[in-house]
């Protein structure tokens, strides 16, 4: 009796596991119609890509010409956001944290491993709150100023820092890696 229920159930299982890919749901960074608001807070379906790495949420959205990211970090300290590249070096970076409730932002460029600043400026608006121990900052921007034509994938890195600096170490609070485009 045992056996003539474990055949029906193995064979479903097997049949699920081999059809699995392809229903599978493809998580890449599209052109959407969702309405991304630049204000430090980060609303429900606000964003169509999300990237979960240790305590560190990366969202993105991409709507009419514009590239939207906010990162969410449970840390009283600085976040970063780079483009470009997987590691420091050769990333744009967009850095910053909140000094008594005023955002800083900087935006530089990593060499080796260090950054500094640069003379250009990609971000056109951009939003940084502090609240319960966790630090988030939205930025919206050209997508062209990080997105080619063509280009299949967007290389980025996420790190994260205890203090309120921009020099302050973050240890192995960091992350690269890819996000497939469409």
């Amino acid at each position: 009796m045992k056996h003539t229920f474990l055949l029906p159930v193995m064979a479903i299982l097997a049949l699920c596991i081999a059809a699995g890919p392809a229903f599978a749901v493809e998580n890449k960074l599209k052109n959407t119609s969702n309405k991304t608001v630049v204000d430090g807070t980060i609303h429900k379906n606000e964003y169509s890509y999300v990237y979960t790495f240790q305590d560190m949420e990366l969202y993105l959205n991409r709507n009419g010409g514009n590239l939207y990211i906010a990162a969410s970090v449970k840390t009283d300290g600085w976040l970063g956001v780079g483009f470009d590249s997987k590691v420091m070096n050769n990333a744009y970076i967009l850095i910053g944290y909140v000094d008594n409730g005023n955002p800083v932002l900087k935006e530089q460029t990593g060499t080796g491993h260090k950054h500094v600043d640069t003379d250009q400026s990609i971000a056109q608006t951009y939003a940084m709150k502090e609240s319960g121990g966790s630090t988030v900052i939205e930025v919206s921007l050209d997508e062209k100023d990080v997105i080619k034509k063509g280009q299949k994938t967007l290389e980025m890195i996420l790190a994260y820092g205890g203090k309120d600096s921009l020099k302050s170490y973050h240890g192995k609070t960091r992350q690269g890696f890819s996000v497939p485009l469409n």
